[in-house]
Formats: C-alpha cells, structure tokens, sequence
C-alpha cells in the first residue's frame, strides 16, 4: 500500500500542472524530501507530529484533503506512526497534551528543524507555511501574530493561521491599555492564559521580546487544554522568541501591507 501513497501524490501533482519547486517553495519543504516521498521512500521523512505536518502542507499544496493525505500517510507507512498516532488512528483518546510524546518528551527535533525554518525567513511570505507547521506541531486551532504600531500605539494582527480570511481582515485592533489577554502580554511582557471553558477554547498569548522592549504578542488558540501544559507553554515561547527576531524590521512593514492586502 505504502508505494501507492508516493504515486497518488504525484500523479495528483502533475494533473494540476505544478511543479515539485512549486510544491518545496510554497511548503519549505527540501524538494529531496519531497522527491523521495513521491517515490515512496520515506527512509529520511520526520516522524510524529511534523511528519504529518509536512504531508499536511503538501496535499493542501496540491489541493488534496489535508486531513485525508495524513490518515492515508499513516495507514501506507505504520512503521512510520509514533504512539500517539497509533492512539489518533485507533479511536482511542489522543494524548493530553500534543507536543509531548508517550515516552513523555518533547519532540525536539521537530522544534528545531521550524527554528531553523524561521531563522532563514527573509520576506512575510515566507512565514504563512511555517506559521502552518507552527500550529500543526502544537496541534492549535489557530494562531495570531499581533505587531505593535509604534506610531499609532496599537497592536494590530499581522498574521495568521487557521481563520477564515473574512474573519481575520475584521480583527479589531488592541490598544495596550484593552482589557484582554493581548494586551496584558503586551504590557507585561509576560505569557499570559486564557482558560478553557464551557463557552471558549483556552488560548495563550505570548509576547515577543526583543532587546528594544516587547514588539507584539503569539497568541494561539487551543481546544483540547493543551494551555495548561509545560510542553505546550515551552514550544510557543520557542516559536514567539524566533518570531521576535523578526519584528521590528523590514519584515514588519511587508506584514502591515499585507494586512491592508487582506482587508481590502
């Protein structure tokens, strides 16, 4: 079953006519990696969590059912299925918190290998796919990356992943003195949780810091608890430190005109 996976990818690919550095461009996936998928050999292919996410990235690149590519991923390549996969696939309750495996530690290397992805980002396109993997590994619904408008003293959401473009271009703007988890990261500069309850998912909002003081808040969004765990907290303040690096700077006007972009 396993060699029809890689021939199905491809074939889908080639009937839309798109190229496999069409596919690794928008993806940041090495077109090694994905060459090697094609041809079913998954020998140097990521397990667990960023596995899925990069089949994930590549079906929704092709315009395959991201959630169907992965469920068929799993069942050609078993072999490939950490535990907490086996437990998603089986039907049984998933793990409790979804950045930390059964043997009970965090997927580093799926951490590392998104912080070396971001640390080569050179333009806000570039961002989108990671922000993808970013929520993927956190299993997140969505996240938000708010910027600080130094000259309009506002915070305002200059990225995103998992909201509907309508939703996201009518996102009201945060002062620093608004009354929410935002703002109060912003001010304190210090991670700040909103608990899950029987209204809304939890969430976490945690700020960017840079030498110059805080730049903007990652706020990401989650449905099943994972707010409250250590696993979760340290990812996201990985991915908030290595977004920092990023805001202030050119990159920051790229994203403010890609939010005009957006709300037009």
């Amino acid at each position: 079953m396993g060699k029809e996976f890689g021939a199905r990818l491809r074939q889908r690919r080639e009937a839309r006519g798109i190229g496999l550095d069409v596919v690794a461009c928008q993806t940041k996936i090495k077109r090694s990696l994905l060459e090697a998928l094609e041809r079913d050999d998954i020998s140097a292919w990521p397990r667990g969590f960023f596995g899925r996410a990069f089949v994930r990235a590549y079906a929704q690149a092709v315009g395959l059912d991201p959630d169907g590519a992965v469920r068929d991923f799993l069942a050609a390549f078993p072999d490939m299925c950490e535990a907490a996969d086996r437990l998603a696939t089986s039907g049984l309750p998933p793990e409790p918190s979804p950045v930390v495996l059964a043997h009970g530690h965090t997927d580093l290397p799926a951490v590392a290998h998104l912080c070396t992805e971001l640390g080569r980002v050179a333009r806000v396109e570039d961002l989108p796919p990671l922000l993808e993997q970013c929520a993927g590994l956190l299993e997140a619904k969505g996240l938000i990356v708010w910027v600080w408008d130094e000259s309009a003293e506002i915070l305002r959401p200059a990225l995103g992943h998992g909201y509907p473009d309508r939703v996201f271009s009518r996102l009201p703007v945060v002062t620093r003195d608004s009354e929410n988890a935002t703002a109060e990261a912003f001010r304190t500069a210090r991670t700040c949780v909103i608990n899950r309850n029987g209204t809304c998912n939890g969430a976490l909002a945690v700020p960017l810091l840079t030498p110059a003081g805080c730049s903007g808040v990652l706020a990401i969004e989650f449905e099943g608890g994972a707010e409250h765990t250590s696993a979760a907290r340290a990812v996201s303040t990985i991915m908030a430190a290595m977004l920092a690096q990023l805001f202030p700077g050119e990159v920051v006007a790229d994203a403010e005109g890609l939010v005009a972009r957006q709300s037009a």
